[in-house]
């Protein structure tokens, strides 16, 4: 008996969360359009592509929320909730697939300077590299996972995930992950 209110509330948060990603969807679409007309200034053409990107981060971390939903939602609710995650999923992979690349791009760029002496070694760089590294996964993960990138997008994830490791070597070898753990 416990169980029906929780599930009841989980039922709701469900369906509201749906609706809110396909209010998303439907702005990513409006960015898309926006995005086709020929007579945008540089400036304007980025502003709209940033907006884009950024509501298909929001996009995807709500797919992330509704597919954790997915075993616990009440058999009525499971079948509607896993087609709205599919037709969702459709219309944000070539958008998240940009973003993936887009993101790891910066991420192996960044990396890449830091491990060439490009650039400032700041102290915990793999800690934060890592949560951003996560975040990127999480996104590949609402979009159906590595087997749905393309082989130069999966090539990438690869490229900085390597990359991270090597910064993680790099902290120990100079004792910074050594010191951070004996605090």
């Amino acid at each position: 008996m416990n169980d029906t209110p929780s599930r009841s509330s989980t039922d709701f948060q469900a369906v509201v969360t749906l609706k809110a990603a396909r209010d998303v969807a439907e702005t990513i679409e409006e960015f898309r359009r926006a995005l086709r007309a020929k007579d945008l200034s540089r400036r304007q053409r980025q502003s709209f592509k940033d907006q884009l990107l950024e509501a298909a981060e929001r996009l995807c971390n709500l797919l992330d929320l509704l597919m954790s939903w997915l075993d616990t939602v009440s058999p009525s609710v499971r079948a509607p909730l896993g087609e709205g995650i599919s037709e969702l999923r459709g219309k944000l992979l070539a958008t998240g697939m940009k973003l993936v690349a887009d993101r790891t791009q910066r991420l192996i760029e960044s990396a890449s300077a830091i491990v060439g002496g490009r650039a400032a070694f700041p102290l915990g760089i793999s800690m934060t590299l890592g949560v951003s590294v996560a975040t990127l996964l999480a996104i590949v993960e609402a979009l159906g996972g590595r087997a749905a990138m393309s082989d130069d997008i999966n090539a990438k994830i690869t490229e900085v995930e390597r990359l991270l490791k090597r910064l993680r070597i790099m902290e120990y070898d100079l004792g910074l992950t050594k010191e951070l753990g004996e605090q």
